[in-house]
């Protein structure tokens, strides 16, 4: 019952009278670290978009019994103060709107009807400030201070050379938010501080804008006129912002590049040139990703980047991405480890709409409506192989099937002899509204949706999910089109092939275990396992590819791959294993690496064993891959 609809029996409102005088006189006192013990709890959260204040406990002695609140602000005066009678298991709970938004420490006292119920907890209220930049000039500070309008405010800005260039003072508007722009007259590297003060001396919120922008762009067009409306043939200058200098983050000094563009007379082929001078600048400033924007254009079939061949040179950035409308294209310099650019002067990159009547008749049927489009790169006008990772993300949109399922959403290749096969790392990326893989080789690249099953799955539910997905993205297969057999024991040499294709590892294979052969079918993947130091073998040159794996060899191998991926951050000790009855029979040289798997929520167990030395199931492997890659890949 809330105080607001009052209290009918008079000996309950002179109790309550008293309480709150009590509160009133030394709620203040009442320490928050008896906020989740004895017999009443409380705890309290503010929402800083509404003002929105939510108070919320137990009473231990149950339903029908009488709780007080009272709130006061950081200048020690009563905010909000109520009653109301506990509920179901002694529940309470009050919600209030902040009478003015004060910046500071908000204590909050409780106090139950019977003797000794008494406890508190607090919140803070903070002031808010955020800022935007629209690309060119202006920078924008907004937020929000007080839950009402006419509150003083003072806005500073300092340049990366330390010197005030603006302030300002203003009072805010509807609900205490407030915004202010600032046109910079001279863009300047590095860091603007901006702080914003309120008329109390602890509300004030500073915060770093790092500005990437500096004043000076070149335009090598000369600005001819006509030309920006794309006719065929024409030179369309790139858009009018300052040179893109670097900014640090998590890859890097990244620099981002919109150049010229030139439209050929058909209209179809957008091509665009990044000039040494501008490399140059990009270099100097010590860029290591670069990331090339190539304008869309109507009508465009065929995107072309042009850049001078030392970008790909040691000294020059670690990684250039080429976005266009079609696709971005990721790629690392070491580029000229595999492709012989000595005495070369210009690298081409080709990003096309892939001309769907060319594709097999079932990928044709499968990417109906989807995006394909075709990689492709030259030196000095030759085509050439390449044979190094990129990272590619296609723009795509699901349709309403699709995104009950988005894990079917797959990506296939097609090489130049028309050979078909899964990428098995393509997945679709709702936050960014793509279909991201990497490609070892550029090709012609589709994107699907495929929904793969099996008949013989009613007896492993738990499997059945992870089994489809996997088949579908072609990471693992059946024993037959219709069966796949989830009971059976899966092979070191089968296992080994999941492996590799779920984490997509490649590597040169100048020799292998002695005992497998150039002519077995797994052949590849055994040997990019035992160079990257992931399979061992038995000690005599041997791997034993037809043995059974046992469950302990399956998640030592998994740990490696997960380690050798930069994807375990977890450190497992034998500790780790305590909760697992048959912890004993796991082998010293496994105990590092399942423990690892199970802190980082890899492995689970069954129930309270981890049967260590029991085979390996083809659905227990599947399980296992599809938590890795569809959680941590």
């Amino acid at each position: 019952m809330s105080l607001k609809g009052g209290i009918c029996l008079i000996g309950l409102r002179r109790w309550a009278i008293l309480l709150l005088s009590v509160l009133m006189c030394f709620g203040t006192m009442i320490s928050s670290a008896f906020a989740s013990s004895g017999p009443i709890t409380v705890t309290a959260s503010y929402h800083e978009n509404t003002g929105q204040v939510t108070i919320t406990g137990t009473v231990n002695s149950g339903q029908g019994k009488l709780v007080t609140v009272q709130v006061t602000n950081p200048l020690n005066q009563l905010d909000y103060l109520d009653q109301t009678t506990a509920g179901e298991n002694g529940s309470y709970q009050f919600n209030y709107v902040l009478k003015k938004r004060i910046n500071g420490t908000y204590f909050v006292n409780i106090a139950g009807q019977d003797a000794g119920q008494a406890t508190g907890t607090t919140f803070e209220v903070k002031m808010t400030a955020n800022t935007s930049f629209d690309g060119h000039r202006t920078l924008t500070v907004t937020g929000n201070l007080g839950i009402s309008a006419g509150n003083g405010f003072t806005v500073q800005i300092v340049n990366p050379l330390g010197t005030e260039e603006f302030k300002q003072d203003g009072v805010t508007g509807e609900n205490g938010v407030y915004t202010v722009s600032y046109t910079i007259p001279r863009l300047i590297l590095g860091n603007y501080v901006i702080t914003v003060k309120g008329l109390r001396a602890d509300a004030v919120a500073t915060m770093m804008w790092n500005n990437t922008l500096a004043d000076g762009r070149k335009n090598s067009s000369g600005g001819s006129g006509g030309t920006s409306h794309g006719a065929p043939g024409t030179t369309i200058p790139g858009t009018d912002t300052p040179i893109p200098l670097p900014k640090p983050n998590e890859a890097g000094l990244e620099v981002r590049i919109t150049p010229d563009i030139t439209v050929d007379p058909t209209g179809r082929i957008v091509s665009a040139k990044l000039d040494a001078e501008e490399l140059s600048a990009v270099i100097s400033a010590g860029g290591t990703h670069v990331i090339v924007e190539i304008q869309s254009k109507p009508g465009a079939e065929q995107y072309r980047l042009d850049a001078p061949a030392n970008l790909f040179a040691p000294s020059s950035p670690n990684k250039i991405t080429v976005a266009t409308e079609f696709a971005s294209v990721s790629m690392p310099v070491t580029l000229s480890a595999n492709v012989n650019l000595e005495g070369a002067k210009q690298v081409g990159l080709v990003i096309s709409k892939a001309d769907l009547s060319k594709l097999p008749d079932d990928l044709r049927k499968l990417t109906e409506n989807k995006p394909a489009i075709e990689l492709s790169m030259a030196i000095d006008g030759a085509a050439v192989s390449m044979n190094h990772l990129a990272k590619v993300a296609i723009p795509y949109e699901p349709t309403e099937q699709e995104l009950n399922d988005p894990e079917h959403i797959v990506v296939w290749s097609v090489d130049p002899t028309g050979k078909v096969e899964p990428v098995p790392n393509g997945k679709y990326d709702a936050a960014s509204g793509t279909v991201t893989f990497t490609a070892s080789h550029f090709n012609t690249f589709a994107v699907a949706f495929v929904k793969k099953s099996f008949t013989d799955l009613d007896t492993v539910e738990w499997a059945k999910k992870p089994i489809e997905v996997m088949a579908s993205k072609g990471i693992i297969s059946g024993i037959s089109d219709m069966s796949f057999n989830p009971g059976a024991a899966i092979t070191r040499a089968d296992f080994m092939m999941l492996l590799t294709k779920t984490f997509g590892f490649t590597a040169e294979v100048p020799s292998n275990f002695s005992d497998v052969h150039p002519n077995s079918y797994y052949y590849e993947a055994v040997g990019i396992a035992k160079q990257l130091g992931l399979a061992e073998g038995q000690g005599d040159g041997r791997f034993n590819p037809n043995e059974q794996i046992s469950r302990q060899d399956m998640m030592v191998l998994l740990s490696r791959a997960m380690s050798k991926a930069g994807k375990l951050d977890a450190r497992g000790m034998a500790s780790d294993l305590d909760a697992f009855t048959d912890k004993s029979n796991v082998a010293s040289y496994a105990v590092n690496d399942i423990a690892a798997l199970i802190q980082g929520g890899i492995v689970e167990g069954n129930g309270s064993m981890l049967n260590p030395t029991g085979n390996a199931t083809r659905a227990e492997a599947a399980v296992l891959l599809y938590r890795i890659y569809n959680t941590v890949l």
